[in-house]
């Protein structure tokens, strides 16, 4: 697994621009997908806890920590002298991609700024991937657990 992150960070280090923006619009287009797969039903459709579940929690923090970690912040720690640039940067980009499913700016940019100085402190590429999905996966599956309560209460 530290093979595969160790290669996965050298590979956004060395990538050109075209190639970085290119993988970032693909996966950004894929959590945009999901989302709308998943949080947005229709009102005809029963919505599957399980599948929720497994996005929410499983999946969303993996491809946003390489999103919004791994490209973007790499990308931008490299240009700036001071570190709360980038993660100012990343995190505005982390709640704007979050307006749609939480109808709010202020809860993800907080949320980003925290996942970028988690993803800052660590050196080592394993640590700095574990240290951030273990937050943000921990911060999706409370607000995965209030919403099933609140739904629970409301029904």
């Amino acid at each position: 697994m530290y093979r595969i992150l160790l290669k996965i960070h050298c590979f956004f280090i060395r990538a050109n621009n075209i190639r970085r923006v290119s993988i970032l619009f693909c996966l950004a287009m894929l959590l945009f997908v999901t989302s709308m797969l998943y949080m947005h039903p229709s009102t005809s459709q029963q919505v599957d806890l399980v599948e929720v579940f497994i996005v929410t929690v499983c999946i969303a923090p993996v491809l946003e920590t390489v999103v919004f970690q791994y490209v973007l912040l790499d990308y931008f720690i490299s240009k700036f002298k001071w570190a709360i640039v980038p993660i100012g940067i990343s995190a505005s980009v982390f709640a704007a991609a979050h307006i749609g499913s939480t109808n709010q700016f202020f809860y993800p940019l907080v949320a980003g700024i925290l996942l970028g100085y988690c993803y800052y402190l660590p050196n080592s590429p394993l640590k700095k991937f574990l240290c951030t999905v273990g937050l943000h996966l921990s911060v999706n599956l409370a607000v995965f657990a209030m919403h099933c309560i609140d739904s629970k209460l409301l029904a």
